[in-house]
């Protein structure tokens, strides 16, 4: 779970639940799958149940992603999932050479492209971009 805030309290407060590979600390973000819960600084009341039911919610849909992450680990990889990976996503044209890097690392299968593409999401992208990147990345292949 992310917690975030603007340092001057004028942004959003929020939650944000994502997955984390602890192995390769690799991040799987997906805001409109696993949840996003926000509220604004200046509404003096804070509904603590709301949140933790959003919390709860999102931990949730992130459990049951797991048979997709299973699904894409026995779906070999084809040169279509490389090209739609390079045209739907946001990767940044000047990562992609780490994006082939780091697939020759990874095993031959959807989830190797996964990996490959949220690697360079949450290693290489900096600040709130690798959010947004990751994002896009899961969006295309958490199918």
């Amino acid at each position: 779970i992310m917690s975030r805030n603007a340092y001057d309290g004028s942004g959003m407060f929020g939650f944000e639940v994502f997955a984390c590979n602890v192995v390769c600390t690799n991040q799987y973000h997906d805001r409109n799958r696993f949840g996003y819960f926000a509220i604004r600084h200046d509404n003096k009341e804070f509904n603590i149940q709301d949140a933790l039911d959003n919390l709860s919610r999102g931990v949730s849909n992130v459990i049951a992603a797991a048979p997709l992450w299973s699904k894409m680990r026995a779906e070999p990889l084809k040169i279509e999932h490389i090209i739609a990976a390079k045209k739907e996503t946001t990767i940044p044209k000047s990562m992609w050479c780490d994006v082939l890097d780091q697939l020759a690392l990874e095993s031959a299968t959807v989830f190797g492209l996964y990996q490959a593409l949220t690697f360079v999401a949450s290693h290489n992208v900096q600040g709130f971009n690798a959010i947004s990147v990751g994002e896009s990345v899961s969006k295309l292949l958490l199918k």
